[in-house]
């Protein structure tokens, strides 16, 4: 939907770097799909300048309701159950 322009994501530098490393520790991406994810996450998105704004003791989920904050999101797609409630 993002790629189609059927809706706006928002996501931070920190966001991707973070995603970029989970590819590549985790799942073991090799270098030229990693640098394609990368690649592909900067196109279909917003890209939203992170600002300490949003109170959080984990900073995985710190950057992501900063995010969320500073582009104004109406939802967060997430499987990280604290993030949800």
């Amino acid at each position: 939907m993002a790629i189609d322009g059927e809706i706006e994501t928002a996501i931070s530098e920190p966001m991707i770097t973070e995603t970029v490393r989970v590819l590549r520790e985790k799942f073991e991406w090799p270098p030229y799909d990693l640098f394609a994810a990368r690649e592909r996450l900067q196109k279909v998105r917003r890209i939203v300048d992170r600002r300490k704004r949003s109170p959080s003791e984990d900073e995985p989920d710190s950057r992501i309701l900063e995010c969320a904050a500073e582009a104004g999101s109406e939802f967060i797609v997430s499987e990280d159950k604290d993030l949800c409630g």
